[in-house]
């Protein structure tokens, strides 16, 4: 029930199945976190708007848009599969404009893992990120 009433208050889609199945050994299929862990995660852990947030796997983006909604927090997502990327930069647009709030502290994109290559690549993507909002 609560999948349904976030999903709405957001003004995003993360619920639904995985049709399809990436090649790489590097990926597990697609299970959006319950909204039930969400509210967990918020109520245990002491997250606050200054931190920083980097979602893995984002999928559709379920616990950035979550978070993001509830604290104000910067959220990175970072997904490898290019059809639940373009399904979060979805979710994304309607995020803005369903609660009008402001998305400079919310980055989607998605990192092809191929190799070891890959992985270091993630790693200066993600010290870019970081030094880049010391100056918003």
């Amino acid at each position: 029930m609560k999948e349904l009433f976030f999903d709405k208050l957001l003004g995003i889609k993360t619920r639904g199945e995985q049709l399809s199945f990436n090649q790489s050994y590097h990926y597990h299929r697609y299970e959006p976190t319950p909204y039930d862990a969400l509210e967990y995660l918020v109520d245990h852990y002491e997250l606050k708007s200054s931190d920083r947030i980097i979602d893995f796997g984002c999928g559709k983006g379920r616990l950035n848009f979550f978070i993001h909604y509830l604290l104000n927090a910067t959220v990175i997502g970072i997904e490898m599969n290019e059809i639940f990327y373009q399904e979060a930069l979805k979710n994304h647009y309607q995020y803005i404009k369903k609660t009008k709030k402001a998305m400079r502290t919310f980055i989607f994109t998605v990192v092809l893992l191929k190799s070891t290559k890959s992985i270091l690549l993630i790693i200066d993507f993600i010290f870019l990120i970081r030094f880049r909002f010391r100056f918003l």
